[in-house]
């Protein structure tokens, strides 16, 4: 294996790995679905592009820090998340929704406490599915389930206490902006409804 990698055919292996690596960083790959790299039933979008970074590649000697920092340095990675409505590649960050390894993290750290082996996973199970970007994602019906009412929602909802801001800063790393204070103060939302509403929105689930 490790000849064939580093053989006549190390330029398709690392082409592979380099489209991987984008559509990890990006959501979408420069040959989409990534384990269809047949140049002439499935070419890529800008292949000088994925060409660059695969020649640069096997140049530094399989460095993927070095291929990690070329990608999130890239125009196309530090665009903005919301649509233009213009449907050409990388014109603007693809949001996807977190892995489910991320999503149960990011519950244990709000609760400040992990859950046992069991729980996490079929968590993951639960929520594994398509990763692919887009720019809408659905819920299943047994996940929607177990976001508004599950037993790790219900452990956050009894862990939150504090000011508005700082639950914003905990589920959704940001503070509220003022028409969304102005719009809870007309409400008087308590914590635990708040908390609710953000964990089930798609702002908390989807990386932008």
């Amino acid at each position: 294996m490790a000849n064939f990698i580093t053989g006549p055919y190390k330029t398709q292996m690392s082409k592979a790995l380099v489209n991987r690596y984008w559509k990890y960083f990006l959501g979408k790959g420069f040959v989409n679905p990534v384990d269809d790299l047949d140049p002439d039933y499935n070419p890529a979008e800008f292949p000088e592009a994925l060409d660059y970074l695969t020649n640069k590649l096997i140049e530094n000697n399989y460095d993927m820090k070095w291929l990690v920092k070329q990608i999130v340095l890239s125009k196309p990675y530090q665009l903005d998340s919301i649509d233009n409505k213009d449907d050409s590649f990388f014109s603007h960050v693809y949001v996807k929704p977190m892995t489910p390894e991320q999503i149960y993290r990011t519950f244990t750290m709000i609760t400040s406490r992990d859950l046992n082996k069991n729980a996490q996973r079929g968590f993951v199970r639960l929520f594994s599915g398509d990763d692919e970007a887009t720019d809408s994602y659905e819920l299943t019906i047994q996940q929607v389930l177990a976001t508004m009412n599950g037993p790790i929602t219900k452990g956050i909802l009894r862990s939150t206490k504090g000011e508005v801001d700082n639950i914003y800063l905990a589920l959704l790393s940001r503070l509220p902006s003022e028409e969304e204070k102005g719009a809870m103060g007309e409400m008087g939302v308590n914590p635990e409804d708040l908390a609710w509403a953000l964990l089930n929105s798609a702002e908390f689930i989807l990386n932008h």
